[in-house]
């Protein structure tokens, strides 16, 4: 039954990379002022929140109007690899009047313009200058206020997918590579960790490479939402909900109130309501132009009203 617990509370864990919009030990006493310490280690799912309101305020929420942005990246740190290149990057756009999603993925190869460092693929603004530099670098591109930043390595995104139980992802058509480690048929396929991060990173499996893999990897977010509602329930405990985060979350300027609540967000978003979408492209590494109108219509509300896909 604890076990059961469990693995429907990480369901809700994996939710916030969609409505916040992904490292040290809770103390009792974290958890009763609500507010979690930073740490260094390694294989953490690392949430801030930007753009916030005052310290003083007793709160870290920003003011949530009708839609707010979440960047999230996976990054390739690995023992044995230098550097932090972004290995995924998606702009999710949350309405919260209508309870819709929009995500934009980003192949990790578009060229973009870094602030401070030219034009350059848009993996490279993590490896100058981490997340922050990646959530400005989007800013100046697309137009929104991000509020918020999810970034894991490969150990922290098996490690939750492992301990959620799984994840169902609809495999559109066959997936061989031995780069990735995939060896998908068509069809719905449960994957735990090791095998949701192959699928999260073929790109050999396609003839358009980045762009088939950088969607697949919109659509695990989408798959964790849909096993969210098949094993829906309530918390039974904040002292095991805040043991759950202290061994897989590490929170900046956000409290456990905000996290919990942000959860709970979550749960009104249906699968079916999210638009999971890959920036256009037009030849090798390059914007569309019309990738511009992608950006304004998004930006207002957070759902594509005029875009035409």
């Amino acid at each position: 039954m604890i076990r059961e617990r469990r693995s429907r509370w990480f369901v809700k864990l994996i939710m916030v990379t969609i409505t916040f919009s992904v490292s040290s030990i809770l103390t009792i006493s974290s958890v009763t002022h609500g507010l979690v310490s930073p740490s260094l280690e390694q294989s953490k799912i690392h949430v801030t929140a930007r753009n916030s309101t005052p310290k003083n305020s007793g709160s870290y929420i920003p003011t949530m109007l009708d839609s707010f942005f979440v960047l999230v990246i996976g990054n390739d740190y690995r023992p044995g690899v230098e550097g932090h290149r972004a290995d995924g990057i998606h702009l999710i756009g949350v309405n919260t009047l209508l309870n819709k999603v929009t995500i934009i993925n980003f192949p990790r190869d578009t060229t973009v313009l870094i602030p401070g460092y030219g034009r350059n693929k848009i993996n490279a603004a993590n490896a100058y200058g981490g997340s922050a530099l990646s959530a400005l670098t989007i800013e100046q591109l697309t137009g929104v206020k991000i509020s918020y930043i999810l970034e894991a390595d490969f150990a922290a995104f098996k490690g939750l997918i492992d301990e959620l139980g799984g994840l169902d992802i609809e495999v559109e058509k066959s997936m061989k590579d031995k780069n990735s480690g995939t060896n998908f048929d068509p069809g719905v396929v449960r994957l735990d960790g090791n095998s949701a991060l192959a699928f999260s990173r073929d790109r050999y499996s396609f003839s358009d490479g980045d762009i088939s893999r950088t969607k697949n990897q919109g659509k695990i977010l989408i798959a964790a939402l849909a096993e969210m509602k098949k094993s829906k329930t309530s918390l039974s405990s904040r002292f095991e909900s805040a043991s759950i985060i202290a061994k897989h979350l590490q929170l900046t300027n956000i409290n456990l109130r905000d996290l919990f609540f942000l959860m709970e967000q979550a749960e009104k978003i249906e699968p079916e309501n999210i638009n999971n979408l890959v920036v256009p492209w037009s030849g090798s590494n390059t914007l569309a132009p019309k990738a511009t109108d992608l950006f304004k219509d998004f930006a207002d509300n957070a759902i594509l009203d005029t875009y035409i896909q």
